[in-house]
């Protein structure tokens, strides 16, 4: 027997299979378009037998189908907290840090601040609540024109005030100001103060590093009303300042707050709620926040500053 074995180049072989192969692909595809017809299960519907079909369905079907039960419609299901790591409403909210819709404050009637400086500065140091707080609110400052700016500073804050002026008829006491965190805020701005025989305010429009979509700024307004003043007047003429600040700036979330002593907000200001449920000075609320945002915050009382009488409410949001 003879054997002939004919040795060819692996490439050309290898051109030849490539070739065959795309030839065959074309023919399949040619075939495909041209000869075979649409397959039977392809329904088309116009336009108007869509509107016929659903017309025709009975009303009382139900809108929305029965999910089987082993989906569950429910919220999904956290996953247990270790042992010994604290929980709550407040841990959630310290975990965000300035990250918050609303800006957490302290309010405190501090009668005069030129001797507490240091005692307000030891506490944004050493306590969380104070050194993280978005704002600080102060009354009763009894600061002068003699006291500089830079003896009020506190590290990490920027100091706004509104002294007391002649216009209230009065020597000393009064006052009003706000510290507020340069984490939250540095893009602030004072956009009223006065002082008269009936009221002292302090309005300040802060610009936040975050802030939900729908609140472009947070105004702050810190009130001051003696309690030789008349309501009436003082009432309306705080509630001016603050449907003044609402008109320019539509889209920003009014708070206003302060010593208000024998003063209510209720008919002047209606939408606005009151949010300190909690005695401040033996068993009346002197100190009082107002919000158009009811619910919004939880007043939790802390020590006095120095030797005041009068509890400093710390407002934090309440989720």
């Amino acid at each position: 027997m003879l054997v002939c074995m004919f040795d060819t180049d692996p490439r050309l072989a290898r051109r030849d299979v490539v070739q065959d192969g795309a030839v065959g692909v074309a023919l399949c595809l040619f075939f495909t378009f041209c000869f075979i017809p649409e397959p039977c299960g392809l329904i088309r519907y116009d336009r108007t037998e869509l509107l016929h079909i659903r017309a025709s369905m009975p009303a009382s079907q139900p809108a929305v189908m029965d999910l089987p039960p082993n989906l569950s419609r429910g919220r999904l299901k956290h996953r247990p907290r270790k042992r010994g790591k604290r929980g709550g409403v407040l841990v959630r909210l310290r975990h965000r840090g300035h990250r918050l819709p609303l800006p957490s404050l302290v309010l405190s009637n501090v009668r005069s601040l030129a001797n507490k400086t240091d005692e307000l500065t030891s506490l944004i140091v050493s306590q969380r609540d104070f050194r993280d707080c978005a704002a600080i609110c102060l009354t009763g400052t009894w600061l002068t024109a003699n006291i500089p700016d830079a003896a009020l500073q506190q590290g990490g804050f920027t100091f706004h005030r509104a002294d007391r002026t002649r216009d209230s008829q009065k020597q000393r006491g009064g006052g009003v100001g706000f510290s507020i965190n340069q984490n939250w805020c540095t893009d602030t701005k004072t956009l009223s103060s006065g002082c008269s025989s009936d009221l002292e305010h302090l309005m300040v429009r802060c610009i936040p590093f975050y802030s939900p979509r729908e609140v472009s700024s947070i105004i702050l307004c810190a009130a001051y009303i003696p309690p030789s003043a008349a309501a009436a007047s003082a009432a309306q003429q705080l509630a001016d300042h603050v449907l003044t600040a609402e008109n320019s700036y539509p889209d920003s979330v009014v708070l206003v707050l302060g010593d208000f002593n024998h003063v209510s907000m209720r008919k002047t200001l209606p939408r606005y709620k009151p949010q300190v449920h909690i005695s401040t000075r033996l068993d009346k609320t002197l100190d009082q926040w107002y919000s158009s945002i009811p619910e919004a915050y939880q007043a939790q009382v802390r020590a006095p500053i120095g030797k005041d009488t009068q509890t400093p409410p710390e407002q934090r949001q309440d989720s």
